[in-house]
């Protein structure tokens, strides 16, 4: 197969200083929207696909903090878009329980202002075999269930939860389900990434699945009727990413299965578009 085409872009506005994630605006197709990592104030950011900053939100709600946020998944269900803010990293695996917070996708404010982003509930996720450092979110609108894979495991496992709950209740505390190891390529024990998975996404018609490492990107074809457990076990198409420094989010295009835009955790940051001649 022809290797991807690779454009580079580069987000002039300083203050994404340590993009961790992206996804894609399902209220328009040439949104993107992005977060800084831990230290940072609970604020989630608009760019173009051509890298410009085009607003931002602030979640709101009790105890909404960024301890360590590193991913995030967007998903449109029953005509509503959403966004799951995933406070996941757990670099030293002590952390009893994760945090992932469900918002309605902002309508952008006027540039120069920010909006406000009500926090609609928050899951409180144990993992079944101990903490585990994650770095990677994606979600299936048609189960409502997210979808998370290790960072530091020798082989990554995969993870799964329903985003079902009470709307009576703000918060839901729950046990994620070990759906065990997927197909990722590891380097040698003492090459000190070892290829750690720190971006994931689920293509909008449900057909691909994206796993990125800080090197690496691999896609994973689904066939009609598999499920993402089944799809992950198989062996992916494994390209080069483009040489940015530490790639740390991505996504697919809303409209287009053979674009993908991935997003660096540098100052200043950086974006490449990633676009497929055919599947």
């Amino acid at each position: 197969d022809a290797p991807p085409q690779i454009t580079r872009i580069d987000i002039p506005a300083q203050i994404i200083s340590e993009a961790s994630a992206l996804v894609r605006s399902h209220r328009n197709p040439e949104i993107l929207w992005t977060l800084n990592d831990s230290g940072s104030g609970p604020d989630i950011y608009a760019l173009s696909t051509n890298g410009g900053l085009l607003g931002s939100a602030t979640l709101t709600g009790p105890g909404i903090i960024n301890q360590d946020w590193e991913d995030m998944a967007s998903f449109t269900r029953e005509q509503k878009h959403f966004l799951l803010i995933g406070d996941v990293g757990d670099n030293f695996a002590w952390r009893p329980n994760i945090t992932l917070y469900l918002l309605e996708e902002p309508v952008l404010p006027a540039p120069a202002d920010t909006a406000t982003a009500p926090v609609l509930h928050t899951f409180r996720v144990e993992l079944p075999n101990g903490p585990r450092d994650i770095e990677a979110i994606a979600v299936d609108p048609d189960e409502n269930a997210a979808y998370l894979i290790s960072k530091r495991d020798n082989r990554p496992t995969l993870y799964r939860f329903s985003l079902a709950h009470a709307e009576t209740e703000q918060v839901t505390t729950l046990i994620a389900s070990d759906l065990g190891e997927i197909n990722i390529p590891r380097g040698e024990r003492n090459n000190h990434y070892i290829n750690w998975v720190t971006a994931m996404d689920f293509s909008e018609s449900g057909r691909w699945a994206y796993v990125g490492t800080l090197s690496h990107g691999y896609r994973y074809a689904r066939e009609s009727g598999e499920s993402w457990q089944t799809a992950l076990l198989k062996a992916p198409q494994g390209f080069l990413q483009p040489k940015l420094r530490q790639i740390e989010g991505g996504c697919f295009d809303l409209q287009d299965d053979q674009q993908l835009f991935v997003i660096s955790e540098t100052l200043p940051a950086k974006m490449a578009r990633i676009r497929w001649s055919s599947p």
